[in-house]
């Protein structure tokens, strides 16, 4: 089972590994919602399906702020 928001989980999270969560994952959410305060965007995409958008976070790097 795979628990929080999906746009911030962090890769552990998204791969399912329950019990290597901890501070970081809280941290690694911050990152994110970081990201989206600059640049108004997800550093991977969010949008498809819930399998789709575990295995960007997972799998996928983040885009660099700097691409459009």
């Amino acid at each position: 089972a795979v628990y929080g928001t999906l746009s911030y989980l962090s890769p552990e999270q998204a791969a399912g590994h329950g019990c290597d969560v901890d501070v970081r994952a809280d941290v690694y959410a911050l990152g994110v919602g970081l990201y989206q305060l600059l640049t108004d965007r997800f550093p991977y995409p969010v949008t498809q399906s819930v399998l789709e958008v575990l295995h960007h976070v997972h799998e996928t790097p983040a885009a660099s702020p700097r691409q459009n």
